[in-house]
């Protein structure tokens, strides 16, 4: 299979969706994902990574819903998925840690081991969806903002749709 920065090429989908196949090995205790690992249908293994907060596989699976490829089209679903895997998270965690006796409360800053950056293929695709106004509320402004954030972080394909479209 050739990968061609975060797109697969044309006629690779099935097979990676076949590939992954069959479910989890541990599925999460939700209807979803559960109800996917017991179908036993190809897009079983990506519902529940992606359920799981696995940035590429909510990518993938956005980009289904919103292509209407292998599940009914559903653009809110995909801007929800998108929205997930751009999402910044942070590289600690602030704790309150209340007073006790004598002692004031404080703020504990703790290493977060999920901290990672959103994904820019991501934010490219909800930034079209927000300009597009499909599945989300139009908003030509955070669509493009998104999609410059997207743009800075190298994503070839937020560079072209930049450049075609000029700050009007």
């Amino acid at each position: 299979m050739r990968w061609t920065g975060h797109r697969i090429e044309p006629g690779w989908l099935l097979a990676l969706l076949l590939l992954l196949g069959g479910g989890c090995a541990a599925p999460r205790q939700s209807a979803g994902c559960d109800a996917a690992y017991r179908s036993g249908k190809p897009l079983g293994r990506l519902i529940c990574d992606a359920e799981r907060g696995v940035p590429a596989a909510q990518l993938l699976l956005g980009r289904l819903y919103e292509e209407g490829q292998g599940v009914d089209a559903d653009p809110a679903r995909a801007a929800a998925l998108y929205a997930a895997a751009a999402a910044d998270v942070a590289p600690t965690t602030a704790i309150y840690v209340p007073a006790v006796g004598r002692t004031a409360g404080h703020v504990m800053l703790m290493p977060n081991a999920n901290a990672r950056t959103g994904l820019a293929a991501a934010r490219f695709r909800l930034g079209r969806l927000y300009i597009d106004g499909r599945g989300v509320e139009q908003n030509r402004d955070r669509g493009r903002h998104l999609i410059e954030r997207a743009a800075e972080a190298g994503d070839p394909d937020a560079q072209a749709w930049l450049a075609a479209n000029p700050t009007p």
